[in-house]
């Protein structure tokens, strides 16, 4: 989750960014890691918030140890599907002892509806994420627990009016 910190003047950002991002990263020596993650996020644009949007995109990544428990990661990434696609969202970040981050994430989309002056919406975000252990305990068991709850509800009949 980050908070906006800048945006272009006339199309500021509202609201925090939240992403989830899945991916794996191979160390290639013992200060750099390579790899690739698929990413999703939600984002409020305007003063109005009126331009509301989710996008789901695809980063590379590259990571530099500095420590045995802490790395920077830089990871462009590009916007595939969804709001303002096709469009920019990166990310650089320092890790620390791989259960938390602090990060700065640009993101860069062209404007939903038809703009005379085809600005493309531009903000600067800074926030904290989880790392491995907490992020997957977090991104991947809490809907895992969402979903094995719905079925414990609907398969006793009590969701859709039994």
């Amino acid at each position: 989750m980050a908070a906006p910190i800048s945006s272009n003047p006339n199309q500021a950002s509202q609201g925090a960014l939240f992403t989830w991002e899945l991916g794996g990263m191979v160390n290639r020596s013992t200060r750099q890691a390579f790899g690739v993650a698929a990413f999703t996020q939600a984002i409020l644009w305007g003063s109005d918030q009126t331009g509301q949007g989710a996008a789901v995109g695809i980063r590379p990544r590259v990571r530099f140890w500095m420590s045995h428990t802490t790395s920077f990661d830089i990871a462009p990434g590009m916007v595939v599907l969804g709001s303002g696609a096709p469009g920019f969202s990166g990310h650089a970040g320092l890790n620390i002892a791989d259960y938390v981050g602090l990060t700065m994430h640009v993101v860069a989309l062209r404007p939903e509806r038809f703009d005379v002056d085809r600005s493309t919406r531009v903000a600067v975000f800074a926030g904290g994420r989880l790392a491995s252990v907490p992020g997957t305990i977090v991104g991947v068991g809490g809907p895992a627990a969402v979903l094995v709850a719905f079925l414990i509800v609907c398969g006793s009949g009590s969701c859709f009016g039994n």
